[in-house]
C-alpha cells in the first residue's frame, strides 16, 4: 500500500484509522462504499476493537468534516466515498525544505531535479544552524545542518510532485552510498504568525561525512545566495551568507556551467555587484 504521503494533508491531527482510511482510498482510485473499505483494513484497531463498517464509517465522516473525502454518488442505501481533489493533490505531493543551493528555484526547478516544485514561502527550522561541512566527491564543502540550541536555519518551503522524489534523491546523493542521508522536521513560516509545517524533508550529511576544515566553491555559495535573496530572508541571515569564506574554482567550465542559469536574474547579478 502507498503510505508515503498521507501525512502531509492537513495541518490537523489525524488518527492512524483516517490515515489507513485515506491510504485504501488513494490505492483503489476510485470510489468505494463503507463496506468495502472495511473488508479492506486487515489490521486491528487495538487488541479489543477490530475495523467493522459502523467504525469506518464514523472516520469517514470525520475525514469528511475535515474537506478530505466526500460522498459523489448514493446506490442500494449506502454511500461510495472518494478523496476529495484537495485530498488527492496533497496526497501526491511532499513538502521538502531547502536551506542551501535548493533554495535557487532556477536550480532546483531543472529536470534533473524537481521541475515541479512550487515556493510554499520562506521558512525557518528552530534549534539547528547552518554549515558548508559537508564533504563533496569535488572536494569542497556542501551545505548541511546541524543541531544548535537556540539558533534558527533559513530557508524555503517547497511542495513537490511525489513522482520527482526519486530524481530528488539522486540529485542530492541520498541513500546508502550517497554522503545526505533523509530527515523530517517540523518547520515554521516567516511570514505568518503559527504557521507550521509537519513531517518536511530535508537532507542532511551523514556524521562520517562531516569536515569542518572544508570551504564551499564560489560558485556553490552564489546558488545559496540567489534563492536567500530571492524568497527575501532575513537581510541579517543574508550578511551571514555573503560572509561564508569560499574558494575559486579551478574548472572554469564547471562554474560556468553552474552559473549559467542566472543570465537573465536579477538576484544574482545583485550578488556579483557585491
Amino acid at each position: 500500500m502507498d503510505v508515503v504521503c498521507r501525512k502531509h494533508l492537513t495541518q490537523c491531527a489525524l488518527t492512524d484509522l483516517e490515515e489507513v482510511v485515506l491510504d485504501v482510498l488513494h490505492e483503489a482510485g476510485a470510489p468505494l462504499r463503507g463496506g468495502e473499505i472495511s473488508k479492506r483494513i486487515d489490521i486491528p484497531v487495538s487488541k479489543f476493537v477490530t475495523v467493522s463498517y459502523p467504525l469506518v464509517h464514523g472516520v469517514l465522516e470525520s475525514l469528511a468534516c475535515k474537506g478530505l473525502v466526500r460522498q459523489p454518488m448514493r446506490d442500494t442505501g449506502e454511500y461510495s466515498w472518494e478523496l476529495t481533489e484537495k485530498a488527492k493533490e496533497t496526497m501526491n505531493t511532499f513538502l521538502y525544505f531547502a536551506y542551501g543551493s535548493n533554495m535557487s528555484e532556477r536550480r532546483l526547478k531543472v529536470k534533473e531535479r524537481a521541475p515541479s516544485a512550487k515556493v510554499i514561502g520562506p521558512a525557518f527550522l528552530k534549534n539547528h544552524c547552518l554549515t558548508f561541512h559537508k564533504r563533496s566527491c569535488d572536494g569542497s564543502g556542501k551545505c548541511t545542518i546541524e543541531y544548535s540550541e537556540s539558533n534558527k536555519v533559513y530557508g524555503v518551503l517547497f511542495k513537490i510532485d511525489i513522482a520527482d522524489k526519486c530524481k530528488l534523491d539522486k540529485a542530492e546523493g541520498a541513500g546508502r552510498n550517497g554522503g545526505y542521508k533523509e530527515e523530517t522536521f517540523k518547520v515554521e513560516l516567516c511570514n505568518a504568525k503559527c504557521k507550521e509545517y509537519k513531517d518536511v524533508k530535508t537532507y542532511i550529511a551523514k556524521c562520517n561525512y562531516i569536515d569542518r576544515t572544508l570551504k564551499p566553491y564560489t560558485w556553490y555559495k552564489q546558488h545559496v545566495l540567489v534563492g536567500a535573496i530571492e524568497q527575501k530572508l532575513p537581510p541579517r541571515y543574508i550578511d551571514y551568507l555573503m560572509g561564508i569564506e569560499a574558494k575559486e574554482h579551478c574548472n572554469k567550465e564547471k562554474e560556468k556551467c553552474e552559473l549559467s542559469i542566472y543570465a537573465i536574474c536579477q538576484e544574482y547579478h545583485e550578488i556579483v555587484k557585491r
